[in-house]
This record gives C-alpha cells, sequence and structure tokens, in this order.
C-alpha cells in the first residue's frame, strides 16, 4: 500500500517548529513622533494616507506611508516615526522562528515597500470585521505568513556547523534569558568552554553572543510588558534585575524607550 512512498521526516519536524508568534494587530490613526528598536518585526498595511506620514530606518532611507501599500520592518532594527492623522494603516508586530528557534528576520535590514497590495488589505478589512469568527484567526495566521515569505532574507550558509543543543540554546535565550545570564551559562547548555562557545555564535551568527543575548532579554521584557497584570516592577524582578531602574536604563538602552514609553505606544487609545 505505501511502496515508492519516501517520508521527508526531516523537512516534517522543521515545519512542525516553524513558528510565527503574532504580539500585536491593530487599526492605527493617530498623531505621533518618534523612533525606537523593537526586538520582533513590524508589518503596516496602509488603507488612507494623508502623504505627510512616513517611515525611516535611521541611518538609511526613508519612505511616505502610501495607500495600498505594505511595508515590512525587519526586526532589531532602529525606525523613526512620523504619523498624522488621516493615515489609517493596520498594524502588525510578530516573530517568525526558524527551526532551531531564532528569528528569520533579526538583523536582516530589510525595509521594504510593496506596491498594489489593495486586494491583500481588502482582506484583512473582512478579517477585522468580524474578528470573533474562529476561521479568521486561521486566516490571518495563513495571509501573514504567505506575505512574510516574499521578503524571507537569503540567509548566507556559515562554515561552521550547527551546536548540538542549538535548539535548547534558542528555546532558553527566548524563555529564560535574565540579567544574571551569564555566558558561560550558554556555553553550558552547549557543552562547550565560554571563549569556544563565543568564538562559534559570533562565526555562525555573525553577531557577538553577548549582543544577541541583550536582545533576548529585551525580547523577554517587551512580551512581559504586554501584559497588563503585570507593573514594570514585576517585570524587572521577573527578570532579575537589582531594581526598576536598572531595568528601565537597560531597556532603554536596547530600544531607544523607556518600559513606560513602550507601554504607551500599544495601550490602545
Amino acid at each position: 500500500m505505501f511502496r515508492g512512498r519516501r517520508d521527508l521526516l526531516e523537512l516534517l519536524e522543521a515545519a512542525n517548529r516553524v513558528r510565527l508568534e503574532l504580539y500585536e494587530c491593530s487599526e492605527v490613526n493617530l498623531l505621533w513622533s518618534g523612533s525606537n528598536i523593537l526586538p520582533c518585526s513590524r508589518l503596516f498595511a496602509v488603507m488612507e494616507s494623508n502623504g505627510r506620514s512616513y517611515v525611516e530606518q535611521i541611518g538609511g532611507k526613508r519612505l511616505c506611508l502610501r495607500s495600498g501599500c505594505i511595508y515590512f520592518l525587519g526586526a532589531a532594527e532602529e525606525y523613526g516615526f512620523h504619523f498624522e492623522y488621516g493615515t489609517r494603516f493596520y498594524a502588525f508586530h510578530f516573530d517568525t522562528l526558524t527551526p532551531a528557534g531564532d528569528d528569520f528576520f533579526f538583523k536582516s535590514g530589510l525595509f521594504i515597500e510593496e506596491p498594489e497590495c489593495e486586494a491583500w488589505i481588502g482582506m484583512i478589512d473582512r478579517i477585522f470585521a468580524a474578528p470573533g469568527e474562529a476561521d479568521n484567526a486561521l486566516r490571518l495566521k495563513g495571509m501573514l505568513l504567505q506575505k512574510i515569505l516574499n521578503y524571507l532574507p537569503q540567509r548566507e550558509k556559515s562554515s561552521e556547523k550547527p551546536l548540538v543543543c542549538e535548539r535548547e540554546l534558542y528555546t532558553f535565550l527566548r524563555n529564560h534569558a535574565n540579567a544574571q545570564t551569564t555566558i558561560a551559562d550558554l556555553a553550558q547548555i552547549v557543552g562547550l568552554s565560554p571563549d569556544t562557545f563565543s568564538r562559534h555564535f559570533s562565526r555562525r551568527n555573525r553577531i557577538p553572543v553577548k549582543q544577541y543575548l541583550d536582545h533576548s532579554i529585551a525580547a523577554r521584557a517587551s512580551r512581559l510588558l504586554r501584559d497588563p497584570a503585570l507593573k514594570i516592577k514585576d517585570v524587572a524582578e521577573r527578570l532579575n534585575f537589582r531594581s526598576e531602574y536598572y531595568f528601565s536604563r537597560f531597556y532603554k538602552r536596547e530600544t531607544s524607550q523607556t518600559p513606560s514609553e513602550f507601554r504607551n505606544g500599544i495601550a490602545p487609545e
């Protein structure tokens, strides 16, 4: 019955590990200017534009928000924003995790404008018009995954082999990294000395391990700050900072905004 069948188990396991974690989907029409660095990727789908609102990659290009266009902003990059009333768009914040557990778009530098997306935005309109329908959640996630696939960066192949416990490492960084975590702690997960681990990680990921660790802590902080039941002091304690002050200083350094400013930005108007 199953003669000639070839099970692609490696592909199956990898497909089941790929995840899109959506943190925000909202309709935006506001007056705001500022800049920040979020540890997640962002997608803006513009319904109407007054021609004066824009997004710019700090040190790079500026794009005016145009009706019917989609704007993709890669994770962990600094962007400046100027929004005015009369520019309405849907905003999505999300992580797109690889089978290993890192982010496809981390430090990708991608800042993309895709024109002529009226049909896609119209489908989002219909989903947002009936948010309580269970199948609309599946439609939304499927639409985002298909759209994001168009922006997937070409990942340079590293000569470094994957670490034996690579998935365990990224799982720890995502779910347990805190202010007291050391490089030695991470090296222990993969069974290497701290120096060997640091060299291997930097060559394979093209980023110092300490920078990635700080990013992971800031990403955890952002996810916790989205929980209105937690005070900023509670988040600081969960992440093992000595005080709320030290946490706020760290978060400001990593994201260009304080925890309070981040919360004000995601709070409903």
